[in-house]
């Protein structure tokens, strides 16, 4: 607890009862503590310096342009920097965003969820942060994944939307439902960020609706789905960039898929091949109904 002193925190115990959201892969380990004014922060222990402080730097200024953030906490020391390393352990500090737990899937019936998603997407669009962190190489990422897992007609199937030009720009990286602490009827905070960067401008959409469809694919026809692209409008994306969101969808799907690989869970990995096959095989079914809504 007394690492906390470094950035001006009195703390008085570690809060075990208290769930931190989002994804505990993300650090090394992270605790909540509680302050003697009965104040909460999150406490991570963490690698990659370099890339952290970048991450860091972003989220602060996305912070300071309005957006519902939880930027990182200054060290009170003379650097002033995010991230205190002391002897072989690296950490930051940021304070505990309490929210209401998401109850899934029912939060698809919640045409709002799908608005202020949108909202902050528009919003986000607007902003160029300090750090270019470039986005992961996803063309060499996919062949050599479905290389590994025999999977080539995929690969070989995305090839023409890969020779496609499309724009990038900062992306979150990784927004879906999981990574947002909700509050009444509004975001209280966008969390989880170590997937940042520049990015093609549909990929934050493209990774939201594919988690939706993950729930079920009847579920492109949620509420939430109608609100989140009728709210975007048809501007957010040029006509090339909106044709590929099926093609973008299957693609991002290989990173969760290789999370189903990595924890050796052959249950997801079999959903998740049929799902991308679903999406492959229904790509103007998907399409159609998402310019409906577009316009709608």
């Amino acid at each position: 607890m007394e690492i906390l002193i470094n950035w001006g925190i009195n703390a008085k115990k570690i809060r075990n009862d208290i769930v931190v959201e989002g994804s505990p892969q993300r650090s090394l380990k992270r605790d909540v503590y509680e302050d003697k004014q009965g104040d909460f922060y999150v406490l991570e222990s963490i690698s990659n310096i370099e890339k952290k402080t970048k991450i860091a730097e972003n989220v602060q200024y996305i912070h300071e342009k309005g957006l519902a953030v939880n930027p990182y906490l200054r060290l009170r020391t003379k650097e002033r920097g995010f991230i205190l390393s002391k002897g072989q352990r690296n950490y930051q500090v940021s304070k505990y965003i309490e929210g209401i737990k998401l109850q899934r899937p029912d939060y698809l019936k919640e045409r709002w969820r799908g608005e202020a998603m949108a909202d902050f997407l528009i919003q986000l669009r607007k902003i160029q942060p300090p750090n270019k962190i470039k986005g992961p190489q996803l063309k060499e990422y996919i062949e050599k994944i479905a290389k590994e897992m025999n999977l080539e007609e995929f690969s070989f199937y995305l090839r023409e939307f890969f020779a496609t030009e499309l724009d990038k720009c900062f992306c979150h990286g990784d927004f879906h439902p999981l990574n947002i602490i909700w509050g009444e009827n509004k975001i209280n905070s966008v969390i989880d960020w170590e997937f940042s960067g520049l990015n093609y401008r549909a990929y934050d959409i493209c990774n939201l609706l594919g988690c939706v469809g993950s729930e079920g694919p009847w579920f492109f026809d949620s509420e939430f789905v109608k609100g989140l692209l009728n709210r975007v409008g048809p501007t957010y994306l040029t006509e090339n960039e909106f044709d590929n969101i099926p093609n973008l969808i299957l693609a991002i799907r290989f990173g969760w898929l290789s999370e189903w690989v990595r924890n050796q869970d052959e249950e997801m990995i079999e959903l998740e091949i049929a799902y991308m096959s679903f999406i492959k095989e229904n790509r103007s079914f998907l399409l159609n109904k998402f310019k409906n809504y577009n316009r709608s």
